[in-house]
């Protein structure tokens, strides 16, 4: 079963559809573990959409933003950040672009490198 009419669906259901309709993802859960999952209309039939390279790459992205994320709660709680110069040696990279900063994709994460002596940082939108 792919559809559910509000009007057969739990009180509870409804309510959770109500709360997707308006942005919110709502997860079905059994004691411990998220089953399922009631997102917006819209980002189920983008997700349907996608093809699997683009699927994946959707993945790698949503991996490098809980990174990020990880990483400046780490920050927010006293961790020192790591100098810009450290990450580009540890990548293999020279030193930030010409200019200082530069966007690296505007549909993905997007990767800043700040000028020499600050962090290196991801801008989330």
């Amino acid at each position: 079963m792919s559809e559910i009419p509000l009007d057969q669906a739990p009180v509870d259901v409804a309510a959770a559809a109500d709360d997707a309709a308006r942005g919110k993802v709502v997860y079905l859960t059994e004691p411990g573990q998220r089953l399922a999952a009631i997102v917006p209309s819209a980002l189920a039939a983008g997700l349907e959409d996608l093809q699997p390279e683009a699927f994946r790459g959707l993945l790698e992205d949503f991996a490098d933003a809980l990174a990020a994320q990880g990483a400046l709660a780490e920050i927010e709680e006293g961790a020192s950040p790591v100098p810009a110069e450290r990450v580009w040696a540890e990548l293999r990279l020279d030193s930030c672009p010409p200019g200082g900063m530069r966007q690296v994709s505007l549909s993905r994460p997007t990767w800043v490198a700040p000028p020499p002596g600050a962090v290196a940082a991801l801008a989330l939108d």
